[in-house]
């Protein structure tokens, strides 16, 4: 029992992980940049236990459906537009791009 635990918690890490390198190279690959807007949807950061910081998510539609992600940014404030990049086979991969 105890090794069937062991190779779950192993088996979801190198999940995890292979999705964040997946998210990574696609996002890497061929994009395409469009605007969306910041929502009021908190994203805390991971010491936000002490600090309390967070940024906010942002909205955005791709043919008809709507998708969002985290700005990572805390200068951010609701109601912003911002420029976004994401992969048109799997918009659920996206992120703010740098202000110019």
């Amino acid at each position: 029992m105890g090794s069937l635990l062991v190779l779950g918690l192993l088996g979801y890490f190198v999940y995890v992980l292979g999705i964040g390198a997946s998210r990574q190279k696609q996002l890497g690959a061929t994009t395409t940049t469009t605007y969306a807007v910041v929502i009021d949807e908190k994203n805390y950061f991971g010491n936000s236990p002490v600090s309390h910081q967070f940024s906010y998510s942002f909205e955005f539609t791709v043919a008809g459906k709507k998708y969002t992600g985290n700005t990572g940014d805390s200068n951010c404030q609701v109601g912003d537009i911002i420029r976004i990049k994401y992969v048109p086979a799997n918009p659920t991969f996206n992120e703010k791009l740098d202000s110019e």
